[in-house]
């Protein structure tokens, strides 16, 4: 799932189409009011803080394609899907592998668990019987077993962050920059 706010005539008030009426070329106006929704995406994004997440989720923020009816405002890839995840909320759950990795050791967070085996040259496993290994991985030290992450489909429901602008805003801003094109 991808983050998208589309900026079209489907959001436009009776004011903002008596103002529309009056421009000539629509995509001038839908370019510059999309290009003020996306900076203030971003910097909605950055304003929620932390080291690098979110200033990811604002970078992945795009204008992709502006035309006579509308502005398409994406986030695009993995930290788009994350921006909209987090916009949402719900469980994490796992896509394209079978586990999602938690760190459980300190030292092991921000990585993946082939960047802590290569880091600390680890090795890594999956303690318990073949047909019933344990959900960590750990590794083995002076005969005991030190987990470094548990393994898991999907976690705890995940608190929503409304951090996209919301529509009324959305449509002020649609009229101020109308409003401007038409002076002007």
């Amino acid at each position: 799932m991808n983050l998208s706010v589309t900026v079209d005539t489907a959001l436009a008030s009776a004011r903002l189409w008596t103002l529309m009426l009056r421009i000539r070329d629509p995509a001038k106006l839908y370019k510059f009011w999309g290009v003020r929704v996306m900076n203030q995406t971003r910097a909605n994004a950055r304003a929620q803080g932390g080291r690098r997440l979110w200033k990811q989720i604002a970078d992945a923020v795009v204008l992709r394609n502006v035309s006579q009816r509308g502005a398409d405002i994406r986030g695009e890839g993995v930290f788009g899907r994350i921006g909209m995840h987090k916009q949402i909320g719900g469980p994490i759950r796992v896509r394209e592998k079978n586990y999602l990795t938690i760190p459980v050791d300190p030292s092991a967070y921000g990585k993946t668990a082939k960047e802590y085996s290569l880091d600390t040259g680890v090795r890594l496993f999956r303690p318990g019987r073949k047909d019933r290994p344990k959900k960590i991985l750990a590794y083995a030290q002076d005969g005991r077993l030190v987990p470094v992450f548990a393994l898991c489909r999907e976690t705890a429901p995940q608190r929503a962050v409304r951090w996209l602008p919301e529509k009324n805003w959305v449509l002020r801003t649609g009229i101020e920059e109308a409003k401007r094109l038409v002076k002007g």
